[in-house]
Formats: C-alpha cells, structure tokens, sequence
C-alpha cells in the first residue's frame, strides 16, 4: 500500500464522510472524529494535542495501521502513504490531509467529495500552508497496513 491515488468519485456513496474518514481511507457515510472509531474512546475536543495524536494512533491501530510520525518533506514511500493532522489550538479543532501518489495533498469535508484545493484557493502542495488561519499546530504521520 502506498500513496493513495487520488480518485474523488470513489467517494460519491459517503458525502457525509469526514475528513478523518478520508485520511484513513475509511468508507463510511457518518461523519467520524478522532476517538469515534476505537471501541470505548470518545474525542473530547477540549483534549491536549498530544491526547489527539495518543487517540489517532490507537484507532488506527484498531484498524490495522501502523503509525510513524514523519517529516512533511520525507519521501520514502515503499508501502506507506502520508497524512497530515493541522490543529488550531484556540479553538481545539483540527483537520487531516491525505498524500497522492503524485505528491499533492488532498482532504475532505462532510458533505462534499474529495478536492485538492486549500483554504487559500490553490492546489495543495504543502498542507500547513492551505490550512485555515490560526492552525497552527500540525504532525505528520506515514501509515502503513498490517499484514493480516
């Protein structure tokens, strides 16, 4: 499993998916956050960032990823893909961006199919920069599945 090709129209059936639904390329048609998938945990959006990522990585693990933290600008791919968690601390949200296999970002609100375009109006190439203001905190990560 490597980069994950860009492909929106996959996403036609699950609109309301979430952007974190995407980013672990998990299909499903409810609106998931950070502590929703992992049996027994429940995001409590006023949690730390480090509480955040801690809750990420579980779930993901429950889902059968193994999880690196990463640099935005590594590029050893061989069965990984890149995602990337941007937060803003004054209002305790976040929102996740997902690495084609051509290198450009992409994510996914509820209620729209996956698009490449930032806050600022351009493609995608570095996640951090097409965040909304006041984002200001963010962690890359590389997932890898799991041999069953």
């Amino acid at each position: 499993m490597n980069e994950i090709k860009f492909e929106p129209q996959l996403w036609n059936d699950y609109l309301n998916a979430s952007c974190y639904s995407f980013a672990l390329n998990y299909f499903t048609n409810e609106i998931y956050h950070v502590g929703d998938i992992y049996p027994g945990k429940r995001f409590d959006i006023s949690c730390s960032l480090s509480q955040l990522i801690e809750t990420f990585i579980k779930e993901a693990n429950h889902l059968g990823y193994i999880v690196e933290e990463t640099d935005l600008s590594d590029n050893d791919f061989d069965d990984k893909y890149k995602i990337f968690l941007v937060r803003n601390p004054e209002i305790r949200y976040y929102h996740f961006y997902r690495r084609g296999i051509d290198g450009i970002w992409s994510h996914k609100k509820p209620y729209e199919l996956p698009n490449r375009i930032g806050y600022n109006g351009e493609i995608i190439t570095n996640p951090f920069e097409s965040a909304e203001p006041g984002y200001i905190e963010g962690r890359c990560f590389s997932l890898t599945k799991k041999l069953k």
